[in-house]
Order: structure tokens, then C-alpha cells, then sequence
């Protein structure tokens, strides 16, 4: 165990970096966020099941009413899920370092590009 080497991902051959997960929803900072994924799939098994409730039955199939209590029962978990979370990131600080390291990585794309003479097509403060 001592002799264990703590592996820096930007020195791994290519083929063995790890990969971001495709399903995982982006929250507002850019970062894939398991806590948006999930609330928003709530969300929208929510609101589909109260607008199927609205039909009785749909050809062969019958479609129980819409009960409030379930709902509320499954989408509030993950809502606190979601909100607690943000709360935390906040209150340690960690909303910021995320905002100051992607900031800090853009930056350095930027300059990235210079060195090689590409034109900087992306930069937002002309806008």
C-alpha cells in the first residue's frame, strides 16, 4: 500500500484517461451535476404521470388518478437532494473554485492559442 503512486490523469496515454459519463445533465456552473439529473427526471416522471391522469384510459389501457401524495413522496426527496447540495457547494466555497477553475482553464486556452497564432474566436468580452 505505501508503495502505491497516486496517478495524475494528464500523464496517462490517451486511451486510458477516464471519460465523462454522457448522462449525467451539466448544472449551471458547466460540471456534470448527478443531483440535476436526477431532480429533472423526477420532474418529468412527475409531470407525466398528472398529465396522463387527466385521461381515463388511453385505447386499451386504464390510467389511475393523479395522487398528489405519491408524487410529492418521490419528487420531494430528490428536490432537497438538488437544493441541499447547492447549499453546500455554496457555503464551502466550492460554487467559486469551480467558477475560478474554469475560468483559469479558458484562460489558458486562450493563450494556448496564441502561442500557436490561431485567432481567438471566442472571446466574450467583444460581445
Amino acid at each position: 500500500m505505501e508503495n502505491e503512486k497516486n496517478v495524475d490523469s494528464e500523464n496517462l496515454p490517451e486511451n486510458s484517461k477516464p471519460t465523462n459519463s454522457w448522462m449525467w445533465i451539466k448544472d449551471t456552473s458547466g460540471h456534470e451535476s448527478v443531483s440535476v439529473t436526477f431532480v429533472t427526471v423526477a420532474f418529468w416522471l412527475t409531470a407525466v404521470n398528472y398529465v396522463l391522469s387527466m385521461f381515463k384510459q388511453i385505447g386499451p389501457i386504464e390510467i389511475r388518478s393523479f395522487d398528489v401524495g405519491a408524487c410529492t413522496s418521490f419528487l420531494v426527496p430528490f428536490v432537497s437532494l438538488y437544493f441541499g447540495r447547492k447549499w453546500i457547494d455554496a457555503s464551502n466555497g466550492i460554487t467559486q473554485m469551480r467558477e475560478n477553475l474554469q475560468q483559469t482553464s479558458m484562460s489558458a486556452q486562450r493563450s494556448s492559442r496564441s502561442l500557436k497564432g490561431a485567432p481567438d474566436n471566442q472571446d466574450d468580452d467583444n460581445s
